[in-house]
């Protein structure tokens, strides 16, 4: 009987450890989607995100470290510009929609362009201990003659844009960590 009981301690101690690992990890991602508002802010112990996603998809805050790096209308978003016309996720059609779930949130929706090219874009945030994902999926009714594509990257108020020389170019696919 006293090796059973043993055993069981164990696997008590092992169960209750891996237990408070993940309520530990899931304390340090932090999400917060203001409906009303249209705000979500999510992040880590590290970064601080702020999307506003009333009629537009911006990162309008970002906070690395403590240090504010954009706020305003300086932020995250998505910019084509053709000889016609210039088209950014600044302006949409609608608000888009957002679906939170663990340490994932996904907006979908983004939709802005006009007759002639509808533009849709999904960004998926995945937030970690330490970094954020970014992922973004873009699609365009018909081909179109861009002079140039921006995909969603930083534009920091006093440095221009969150280049290679600070972290490496936080777009599609990439990870920000600090």
């Amino acid at each position: 009987m006293p090796i059973k009981k043993l055993f069981l301690l164990h696997l008590f101690c092992i169960i209750y450890f891996i237990g408070s690992l993940s309520e530990a990890v899931a304390q340090s991602v932090k999400i917060n989607n203001d409906i009303k508002q249209k705000i979500i802010v999510f992040g880590n112990e590290k970064m601080t995100v702020t999307l506003d996603y009333n009629k537009k998809a911006n990162i309008s805050l970002l906070i690395i470290n403590g240090q504010q790096l954009i706020q305003g209308n300086a932020g995250i978003y998505s910019k084509i510009i053709t000889k016609e016309a210039t088209y950014s996720t600044l302006h949409l059609s609608s608000a888009p929609a957002i679906k939170v779930s663990r340490n994932t949130i996904s907006i979908t929706g983004i939709n802005y362009g006009d007759k002639n090219h509808a533009i849709n874009e999904t960004w998926t945030f995945t937030i970690g201990y330490s970094n954020i994902k970014f992922d973004m999926d873009r699609t365009i009714s018909k081909a179109i003659i861009a002079e140039k594509v921006l995909p969603s990257r930083f534009y920091v108020q006093q440095h221009g844009y969150l280049g290679r020389g600070l972290s490496g170019l936080w777009g599609p696919g990439l990870v920000l960590s600090f």
